[in-house]
């Protein structure tokens, strides 16, 4: 399964991405403005990655 979708960008200039809240996914940005979305489980964590967090 390949789902990707296209980062979207503030008035301010932030990048962020939709996800659905009953869905955890990853993103994974490569390069330009294509990322890769897939579940968790999917992914290994390397040293260099983000970690994001849900706060309740």
């Amino acid at each position: 399964m390949e789902n990707k979708t296209t980062l979207k960008k503030t008035q301010q200039g932030k990048y962020f991405i939709l996800v659905p809240k009953n869905m955890l996914r990853i993103a994974k940005w490569s390069e330009g403005d294509t990322i890769e979305v897939m579940p968790g489980n999917a992914v290994t964590v390397k040293k260099d990655d983000l970690i994001f967090r849900k706060v309740p």
